[in-house]
């Protein structure tokens, strides 16, 4: 009688042939150790390939194919993953090159891997990045000027959970100077203190004298500066999240 087979080492490759046909071959590091009453036996192995359970106790020399999912009873799925970030609906503005994403979403209970997809529809049929992560998190800063979508499930071993919902994202080339409006105090006052005010494209931050001014929701600001009694040089400044500028300037003689 033949020996049985040894245990294989974490980086040795199992691979299952049937009438002299390869059907898999995967790392053993894929294979999740059995449990009997809670206790692990460490000679008998499980792997869940696309279409069939496959179950090897290394030492008996016995193998199992089952096709059913009927081997263990049935197990709960992974829960559904929520994500967090980026936002449902984000825009990413960019000039020259692509900006850099963090994708993140909540671990999941259990959670052994993560399936990641980004598609360039909602269908998913356009698939530009599939991969499996161990960590719920994942850098990008390859996405040209388009719209995008994303979604996460979790992975227990062989068993994935749901996708979540599939969010949706846009990054945005530009190259266009922010559009900015100055309402400048007359060339000569007579008043030390004045006022400026204006409006800016949504989005992007306004520096006056090179201090960061408030903005409202329509992009509306106001700010008062105190001038010197000479010729002074007011200079306003926008740049979008694109990093494109903006100047506004004017010559104001204070004259008090």
């Amino acid at each position: 009688m033949a020996s049985p087979p040894p245990v294989p080492a974490p980086g040795d490759i199992v691979a299952l042939y049937l009438d002299g046909a390869q059907v898999f071959s995967v790392p053993f590091s894929e294979f999740v150790v059995v449990k009997k009453n809670d206790t692990e036996l460490p000679h008998v192995y499980m792997l869940k390939t696309r279409y069939l359970w496959v179950k090897i106790d290394f030492v008996n020399g016995r193998l199992t194919v089952d096709a059913d999912n009927t081997m263990d009873g049935p197990k709960a799925l992974p829960q559904t993953v929520e994500l967090i970030a980026p936002d449902h609906s984000g825009r990413f503005l960019y000039r020259d090159l692509s900006p850099r994403i963090k994708f993140r979403w909540k671990p999941a209970p259990h959670a052994t891997k993560y399936h990641f997809v980004i598609a360039r529809d909602p269908q998913f049929q356009d698939i530009l990045l599939d991969e499996r992560l161990a960590q719920p998190e994942f850098m990008h800063g390859k996405l040209p000027h388009s719209v995008y979508y994303w979604r996460v499930s979790a992975l227990n071993h062989w068993q994935e959970g749901l996708f979540s919902d599939a969010w949706q994202f846009t990054t945005v080339q530009k190259r266009s100077a922010p559009d900015l409006v100055v309402n400048f105090p007359p060339k000569r006052v007579n008043e030390k203190r004045c006022m400026i005010t204006g409006s800016v494209e949504p989005g992007a931050r306004v520096f006056i004298m090179g201090r960061r001014v408030t903005i409202d929701g329509e992009g509306n600001f106001k700010h008062t500066i105190e001038l010197a009694r000479r010729i002074n040089l007011l200079v306003v400044e926008a740049i979008d999240a694109a990093g494109n500028v903006s100047y506004r300037s004017r010559l104001v003689h204070g004259a008090f």
